[in-house]
Parts: structure tokens; sequence; C-alpha cells
């Protein structure tokens, strides 16, 4: 035996946790599973068999053909100590590891940070958790397209908020690499500017915006490129903010949103109207390789002249992910997830990805992220514990809760299944900086906005 496992998986790559099946049979209740959980069970004296096994990538945790036992249980079961001790100091070890190596969470946006809570918050001294995130200050981005166009009654600054003392530390660039225990992706999408920062510091970001907000308040002409959220938004907050402008709103579909049921295009629609927005749909716009000037000089757009603002859609941060598994990429290059929420890669059990980067069927917004982050904390403790991981269910129909305007607001839900209506809830209850107080306040940014 101890010639032939050598051979079996080094030659002939014989994979350690598989089924073992023979020639002539199926797995059956009299059949042991793993070549761990036949040795386990047929005899105590296979612990040097056992520890090679171990040495070599097999996990006592994989079950029988039966899903009964793992191979602990197997050798509990047949009263063979000498194998179950082996097996024990493995777990143990494997433990240890959880401790030494982190889980790590790459990516410090709203469902990174909330994943890397929820582990710390039930770690019990199993495991460590390390949040890795590029830029310096947590970026509250559901207030920039308000604060790219606002320029007074608006505390930029308080758009990025210092992680918490105490709980996050920065690391210089280069630190050395990390040895971990597992992988969670939460690294989220790019939007284009102002969507997104084009840097990843606080003082680059708060110039950015309120240079932004200046050159919107200095032109006469406004055309937003994109009639998802954020340029609905941009296009709304633009026009009651400076009603003597002329503001566009340019949509390559029929309609806006077009993600969501018929009704919150037309509520778009009227809204649009009523503020004076011109909406051009069905127009897709030829965006020239240089980008249009920014600088105030004249310049087209689809027959249309005056300075543009590009609010195009996102595009997937998995570069990381590509370049560790390929496969696992899909063509609009989300990374492909099992139900679990594991990449799809045998390779990686331990790599995890959730939120707007994950190729779920759920739609990109916060309310399916935070189910997702409660199912990876979840999975994360019972890949420790050597239990079945749990399975991610979509079961919430597409929503948001989208600004058309300074204090105008709606909640809109797709219909739930059985129902043809959506869910709209119109709110006129918004303030010009968005209480971007109480968000602050809530996410712990202390006393100093200027940090």
């Amino acid at each position: 035996m101890s010639e032939m496992l050598p051979y079996l998986v080094d030659e002939l790559r014989l994979d350690v946790n598989a089924l073992v099946v023979r020639w002539d049979a199926v797995p059956s209740a009299g059949h042991y599973g793993t070549p761990l959980t036949y040795a386990a069970y047929k005899s105590d004296n296979a612990v040097a068999v056992i520890k090679w096994l171990l040495s070599n990538g097999a996990d006592p945790r994989c079950g029988d053909a039966d899903a009964v036992a793992d191979a602990t249980g197997m050798a509990q079961a047949s009263e063979h100590q000498g194998s179950l001790a082996v097996m024990m100091e493995w777990k143990g070890s494997n433990a240890l590891k959880m401790l030494t190596n982190p889980v790590v969470v790459i990516g410090g946006s709203y469902v990174g940070v909330d994943v890397a809570q929820q582990l710390a918050a039930n770690a019990q001294g199993r495991f460590r958790v390390l949040l890795i995130e590029k830029n310096s200050h947590f970026q509250h981005l559901f207030a920039f397209p308000r604060f790219a166009v606002a320029t007074d009654g608006i505390n930029t600054h308080k758009a990025f908020i210092p992680y918490k003392p105490g709980v996050f530390m920065n690391a210089p660039a280069g630190s050395g690499d990390v040895v971990q225990a597992a992988v969670i992706m939460a690294t989220g999408t790019k939007l284009t500017s102002p969507s997104n920062m084009p840097g990843s510091e606080k003082l680059d970001g708060v110039e950015y915006l309120r240079k932004h907000a200046k050159k919107v308040m200095e032109s006469k002409r406004l055309v937003f490129i994109g009639g998802g959220a954020v340029g609905v938004q941009l296009a709304t907050d633009a026009k009651e903010l400076y009603p003597e402008k002329s503001v566009t709103l340019v949509h390559s579909r029929p309609a806006v949103m077009n993600r969501y049921h018929p009704k919150l295009h037309q509520l778009i629609a009227e809204r649009c109207s009523e503020l004076g927005i011109d909406l051009v749909l069905g127009s897709r716009v030829k965006l020239p390789p240089e980008g249009y000037p920014i600088d105030g000089t004249g310049f087209d757009v689809e027959m249309l002249d005056g300075r543009h603002v590009i609010c195009t859609g996102q595009t997937p941060q998995s570069d990381l992910v590509k370049s560790l598994s390929p496969d696992s990429i899909d063509p609009q290059s989300f990374i492909r997830v099992r139900k679990t929420l594991q990449i799809d890669d045998d390779e990686y059990p331990n790599v995890f990805a959730l939120g707007d980067i994950a190729a779920t069927a759920a739609h990109k917004a916060a309310r399916p992220a935070a189910k997702q982050a409660e199912i990876v904390k979840n999975n994360i403790i019972h890949s420790i514990e050597g239990e079945p991981l749990e399975d991610y269910e979509v079961t919430d129909p597409a929503g948001i809760h989208l600004s058309l305007g300074i204090t105008k607001n709606v909640i809109f839900r797709n219909p739930a299944p059985g129902s043809a209506e959506p869910v709209v809830m119109n709110k006129d209850d918004g303030t010009l900086d968005m209480g971007i107080d109480a968000v602050w306040d809530r996410r712990g940014g202390g006393p100093d906005a200027l940090l």
C-alpha cells in the first residue's frame, strides 16, 4: 500500500478526496467513500496510510458515499483509536491554521465591510479576519451623484469616511504576501466618474467632486449619457438645482432603467417632463477615443452640443480572480459562483465571491448583497467546523431606492412571484446632503470630517 499510494496520487493524479468506486460497483451502503474513510473504517493498522493521505491533501471531513459520516466518524464507529487520534490531531492543527492564517476579505465597500464585521463577530477564537481595501477611506458611493452637481450646503469631506480606528489600520503598499485560510472577493464594479473616484485618496476625491460640481454650475447645457440609476439621479438633481440650464438625458434603449418593471420608466419619464429634462431614447452615443473635452469648449453629442457627464454602466473588478482561475470569469467579466458562493473552480474551494462582482441571478443592490454576506459568513464557519455548506437562493425581486431630485425619491420593487404589479412608494423626504451626517456617525467617522 505504501508504494501504491504515491503511484496513484503522484503519477496517475488520483484525487485523494474522490469516492473510491470498484470496477463492478457503484457507491452504496456497503461502500466507504474516499480512500481516507475506507482506511479509517477497515483497519486500525492504517495509521501510516492515513498520515500519508492527510499530508497529501486528504480531508477527514469528507463524508462516506451516503454522507452518513466523515472519516473521523468512521474510525470512531469502528473503534480504531490510532486512526481516530491521527485525524483529531489533523483537525486541531487545521483549526490552529485558521487562527494563524486569516480569512481575507478583499474589498472594503458596503458588502465587504458587512461580511468582515459579521465574521469578526462570530470568530470566537477560531480565526482572524483581514480586510484589504485599496482606498484610503470608505467611500459613500450613493452620495457621489449629488455631490458631483451641488456646490452649496454640501460637506464633501463626509462622503469619505475613515475606517474605524482600532478596527482597521493602514498598511504601506508592498507590505508582503498574506497566507490565508479563506478569501472572500468583494471587489465590486467600477463605474465611470463621478460615480467612482479616479484616485484612491480622500483629498483627491474631495477635490474631484468639488471641481466637477463647479463645472456643472458654470455650464449652460448638460448632456448625461446613460439612463441607469446614476444618470437619472444626476440629471434630475442638476435640473432641480439649476432649472435655467438645458439638461438632456440620453439612453440607448427604448426605456431607462430597463431591468425593472416598465412602470419605473414611466415614473422617471413623467418626472423628467415635470422638471423640463429632454429625454432622448434609442440613441447610442459614439464616444470619441480621446473622450469628450472637459475644458468648457463646445462639441457634438448625437446632434446635441454641450457639456457631458458619462454614466454608462459598470465594469467588474475581477482581474485578481482571472489571474488565479480564468475559467471562473464569465463573458461579462463577473465571477462565476456556485450556490454556496464559492467560485466555480474545484481547485479553490476556499475562495468565495459576493455582491456586485458575483455572477448570481440576484440584481446588484444592497439588499441581496446583505443576504449573500450572511451566507458567506455561515459557510466560512461551516467549512472550519467540517459541516455542509449552505446554498444562496435568490428570493427578493429587484428593487431600488432612487432619488428623483433633491427631495423627491421612490422606493420601487419589481413584482413578487405571483403578482403582476410592482411595489411603488413615492416619497418627498430627501435632503440636499442626502443625510450624510447620519451616515458619517453610523460608520464611526468621528468628530473631525477632515480626517
